[in-house]
């Protein structure tokens, strides 16, 4: 593009037709671009401007600026440092204004909005994510407590025989059933960790996932306590009863968290928590945890 200051009036003629002012056009008709960009609010308060246009020159004079800034534009593509022309590039006939801006250009300073940091829509707040975790934790320990609470109320399997079960009555026991189950749980506990570590928001659904556990394990505690169920088969070998000793009570609670309530452990040999099975728990939310939150596709 040509500089605004070196047009003809032939060229400002034209500019004026393509933005549809040719009502400037007589007016105007011996104007350069250099006398075209000079104009000023005062020279339509004064013939033949005056009588042109009833706005004042307004639209006219915003064309004028958006000129001056596509000119700006411009000159700094085409290399000039913060829109100065350099001392060489002036043009005969060409003289800078005492502030050292040409050919009538405003030394302006052009603010350019810079975008805010985008914020997550789904926030991590790994503050609740440790309420959470404390809250399934004290439910967790809660319910090994009533465990230990319920096993002194379970009826002996000598007095009361246990309920009849007529799968039993028809197929013969698998005695290592259980220990693959727990196993099972094992694997099911060690993928789901896995999986937890690579995926983008861990807070979020770890937090889902301690409120969720938490809360079975709460319900699973007050229903042992309700309903006392009696030994659910004769091969049952539970641990003899302590009869009001908190010490030994205490012992044996810590051994079964510490063994995390699994047979094969050797830290569960308690009976009275047949009701609310803690292994059908971790064994279903695990699995439902893998498949609601698989990992995104690398591709």
């Amino acid at each position: 593009m040509k500089e605004v200051a070196h047009w003809s009036p032939r060229k400002v003629a034209d500019w004026l037709l393509e933005h549809a002012m040719p009502e400037y056009c007589e007016p105007l008709e011996h104007f350069t671009g250099r006398d075209l960009i000079g104009l000023t609010r005062e020279d339509f308060t004064r013939p033949p401007l005056c009588r042109v246009s009833a706005d004042s020159g307004q639209r006219l004079l915003d064309m004028i600026e958006t000129l001056k800034v596509e000119q700006h534009m411009e000159a700094h593509k085409n290399g000039h440092a913060n829109g100065h022309l350099g001392a060489g590039a002036a043009g005969p006939g060409l003289q800078a204004t005492p502030n050292g801006v040409p050919n009538g250009y405003r030394k302006e300073m052009i603010k350019i909005p810079m975008p805010e940091p985008e914020r997550s829509q789904y926030p991590m707040e790994w503050g609740k994510t440790c309420l959470a975790f404390l809250y399934a934790l004290s439910c967790f320990v809660l319910t090994t407590v009533m465990i230990s609470v319920v096993h002194e109320r379970v009826p002996p399997k000598e007095v009361q025989p246990p309920l009849p079960d007529t799968f039993f009555d028809h197929f013969n026991r698998v005695q290592w059933a259980f220990s693959i189950c727990e196993i099972n749980g094992m694997i099911l506990v060690g993928l789901w960790l896995i999986q937890w570590l690579l995926l983008k928001y861990k807070s979020i659904i770890s937090r889902r996932f301690f409120c969720i556990v938490g809360t079975l394990y709460l319900y699973r505690c007050i229903t042992m306590y309700v309903t006392t169920l009696p030994v659910p088969g004769m091969h049952f070998n539970c641990s003899p009863k302590l009869f009001g000793d908190w010490e030994a009570q205490v012992r044996r609670i810590m051994k079964l968290i510490a063994g995390g309530g699994l047979s094969i452990t050797g830290s569960h040999n308690m009976c009275g928590d047949y009701l609310y099975s803690g292994h059908t728990v971790m064994l279903t939310l695990t699995y439902l945890f893998i498949k609601e939150y698989p990992l995104q596709p690398i591709l």
